[in-house]
């Protein structure tokens, strides 16, 4: 397992964390069978990226579920991010 940066931009507006049906649908128990540790619940983190020059007028909504605390660089390499991005073009 290993880290992975994931660029975000200014025009990125991140709404809070919170637990959601979009979550469940992956549970605890799933991911900590595949990583080999406990896993608590996701946590439902969105991010809408506006279309940009630089981005060839591309937007983007990223939707992640987070299952660890990520409270620490200790904490990180037992956290799981499970994502997709559904990406447009006008």
């Amino acid at each position: 397992m290993g880290l992975v940066a994931v660029p975000t931009t200014a025009q990125a507006s991140s709404h809070p964390a919170r637990p959601t049906s979009t979550c469940a649908k992956v549970s605890a128990a799933s991911v900590a069978a595949v990583v080999g540790h406990p896993a608590p619940a996701g946590t439902l983190s969105t991010n809408n990226l506006k279309p940009t020059k630089a981005d060839d007028e591309v937007s983007a909504v990223v939707t992640s579920c987070i299952y660890g605390s990520v409270t620490s660089l200790t904490a990180l390499g037992k956290d799981v991010v499970v994502g997709f991005e559904v990406t447009s073009k006008p």
